[in-house]
């Protein structure tokens, strides 16, 4: 199951990412978020999974760091089942 949810683009981006080869305009990094996927809470997507992991920690309790993809025109992040990119 995938999730999607509308972020703020200028909380979004920590960083310089690389592009999604899956999703032309996407760009794929480590999102921290928090809840169940019908009400996710966000806190910003980072290129490398340590920085992920401290914002989630600084964030509160319940926050984690997922592998997604983020589309900066419609403010979307979306993440999968896994929790790693496939390398």
């Amino acid at each position: 199951m995938n999730v999607s949810m509308k972020i703020d683009p200028d909380r979004a981006l920590n960083g310089d990412f690389g592009e999604n080869s899956d999703r032309p305009g996407w760009v794929q990094g480590w999102g921290v978020i928090k809840g169940p996927p019908e009400d996710r809470e966000f806190a910003g997507i980072f290129v490398n999974r340590d920085d992920a992991e401290a914002e989630a920690e600084r964030a509160g309790p319940g926050f984690e760091a997922r592998w997604g993809s983020f589309y900066k025109s419609e403010s979307d992040f979306i993440t999968g089942d896994t929790d790693a990119p496939v390398p």
